[in-house]
C-alpha cells in the first residue's frame, strides 16, 4: 500500500510541475506577444518622414496589421489555453475520483 502512496505521489508532483512549467511557458508567449505587438505599434507611429505619402501609409498599414495579428494570437491563445486548462482540470479529478473508487488514493500526509 506504501508503494502506491508514494507512485501517486511522484505523480502527483511531476504533474504539478509540469503545469508550473505549462503556465510559465503561457506567460512567456503572452509577453511575447504583447511585446511584439507594442513594437509594432511603434513602428506604425514612427513612420519615417523621409519617404513618401503612399510609401508612409503603405508602412503604416503593414505595421498595424501586425499589431493586429498579434493581439489575436493574444486572444485566441488565450481561449484555447483556457479550454484546456479546464479539460486538464477534468482529467485530474477523473482520475482522482478513479483512485478513489480503486482505493490507490491516499491522502498526502499519510
Amino acid at each position: 500500500m506504501r508503494v502506491e502512496w508514494a507512485k501517486a505521489r511522484a505523480r502527483k508532483e511531476r504533474w504539478n510541475e509540469e503545469v508550473e512549467l505549462l503556465r510559465e511557458e503561457m506567460k512567456r508567449v503572452m509577453r511575447s506577444l504583447k511585446w511584439e505587438a507594442s513594437e509594432w505599434q511603434k513602428r506604425a507611429d514612427e513612420v519615417r518622414s523621409d519617404v513618401d505619402g503612399t510609401t508612409a501609409a503603405g508602412i503604416r498599414a503593414y505595421a498595424l496589421r501586425n499589431v493586429y495579428l498579434h493581439t489575436e494570437f493574444i486572444v485566441r491563445f488565450r481561449e484555447e489555453w483556457d479550454k484546456t486548462m479546464g479539460a486538464a482540470v477534468r482529467h485530474w479529478a477523473a482520475e482522482e475520483e478513479r483512485e478513489i473508487l480503486e482505493g490507490t488514493f491516499m491522502a498526502e500526509g499519510m
